[in-house]
């Protein structure tokens, strides 16, 4: 009997491996937290090409509103980079912003089933997937976080409404991300701008607020560009001509791009109206002088996005109205109603690139989805974006190269809903790691 036991305990651990192995499985399908040994490995592709790669950089997803993962590759398993979420963690996570070295993340997020206004949150890493404690928060009643260059500040819009509910008397601040630090005194800047854009577009979260690289400046647009000196603490008006939006700094500081609507008549409060959507991208030198259209295309572009070495600019570009019979499956009719009345137009925007100066326009999607912020990569070889369905399809992650090579999914298999993307750069080994 005894001299069987070897092999019993054999197939037991067998067993339990298979059992984990499938546990983890499911709970990587299904929500759960557990890492497929093996993380990060590439896989082939399905004709045997290994797939994109772009580690040690990563792209960096939110998943579930509650989790922040990341992979190195169109083709490498993701890893969960913060979570797993407990009770009172933050959850509803979105505006994801690292910092140059990869070793902050800044986000929005709420913290409370009851509470409907987000905060700011901060987490620090030691190395690409070891985070330092908990998230802190660093600005309750906060929105659209954007990080300095430095990464010791950040601006934001923020409230000081006590309930922690609603988003009250809203205002455009710079608050340190370390306080006690060099940056350690929290600036409003709204005297500064409000006689420039009302407020009321920054309670609607729809005002940008862009760092110059040299985080001396910051620029703020809806309706108005209006660039804030941070050293003399003033603020001065672009006067372009039209209704702008999205407005994003080239790489070395000299120039602005935006997306931007004609100029309508005043609204009664002084504010320009908005008739219709973005039609066209523009550039302009920071002093205001240079302006050039550099799409000029009867159809819709928007979100203009530079390339890190500032030679070319992707934008999406509206191609046409999504159909039924675009779909990959054909929807019922009750999916095609909304409250009794059919859905209103929708359209697919593809992602285009160009040259700075607006020459070389080509297209690098063809797909029958909403193509969204695209983003490149820190090295510039590829962008990435998420792409949805209509009017039902979950979103899917994706990267495209400019060697006209197919768009590669990323993380295909990782089941959950998918929230904000973005980039981010590699962690370089500390002193210690090196020897």
């Amino acid at each position: 009997m005894f001299t069987k036991l070897p092999q019993l305990a054999a197939v037991v651990l067998a067993v339990a491996a298979l059992g984990l192995a499938a546990y983890a499985a499911r709970s990587l399908a299904g929500g759960g937290q557990v890492t497929l040994s093996g993380a990060g490995a590439d896989v082939a592709t399905d004709d045997g090409t290994p797939g994109a790669r772009w580690g040690p950089a990563m792209l960096t997803f939110v998943l579930r509103g509650r989790e922040v993962w990341g992979t190195t590759g169109a083709r490498s398993q993701p890893r969960c980079l913060l979570g797993p979420w407990r009770p009172g963690s933050p959850e509803d996570m979105n505006s994801l912003q690292w910092s140059k070295d990869g070793t902050m993340l800044v986000y929005e997020a709420t913290r409370e089933i009851l509470e409907t206004a987000p905060s700011i949150f901060q987490a620090e890493y030691s190395s690409p997937y070891d985070v330092r404690g908990p998230s802190e928060c660093v600005c309750p009643i906060g929105v659209l976080p954007r990080l300095s260059p430095d990464g010791s500040r950040l601006a934001c819009i923020h409230s000081e409404t006590a309930d922690h509910s609603v988003m009250g008397d809203p205002r455009l601040v710079v608050v340190p991300t370390r306080p006690g630090g060099p940056q350690g005194e929290i600036k409003d800047l709204s005297p500064l701008i409000e006689r420039f854009i009302n407020p009321v577009f920054w309670a609607a979260e729809t005002t940008d607020a862009e760092w110059s690289p040299s985080g001396r400046q910051l620029v703020a647009s809806m309706f108005r560009i209006v660039v804030i000196d941070l050293d003399r603490m003033t603020a001065k008006e672009l006067d372009c001509g039209t209704i702008p939006r999205n407005t994003r700094w080239s790489p070395d500081g000299r120039r602005l791009a935006f997306s931007w609507s004609p100029l309508m008549e005043d609204s009664p409060d002084g504010h320009p109206v908005d008739p219709c959507p973005a039609t066209e991208i523009s550039a302009v030198n920071r002093d205001g002088t240079g302006l050039a259209n550099l799409t000029n295309d009867p159809r819709e572009d928007k979100r203009p996005s530079w390339s890190p070495d500032g030679r070319l600019i992707a934008f999406l570009r509206r191609e046409h109205e999504v159909e039924d019979d675009d779909e990959p499956e054909a929807k019922p009719p009750s999916t095609r109603l909304l409250l009794g009345e059919p859905l209103p137009p929708h359209y697919s925007y593809e992602i285009w690139v160009m040259n700075a100066d607006g020459t070389e326009q080509r297209q690098l999607t063809d797909e029958v989805a909403t193509d969204d912020e695209p983003l490149w990569s820190p090295d510039g070889r590829w962008i990435a974006y998420s792409s949805e369905g209509w009017p039902n399809e979950r979103a899917r992650l994706w990267v495209v190269g400019l060697d006209d090579s197919p768009p590669q999914e990323v993380a295909a298999d990782l089941q959950g809903i998918l929230g904000c993307i973005a980039w981010r750069p590699a962690i370089e080994p500390s002193p210690e790691a090196r020897e």
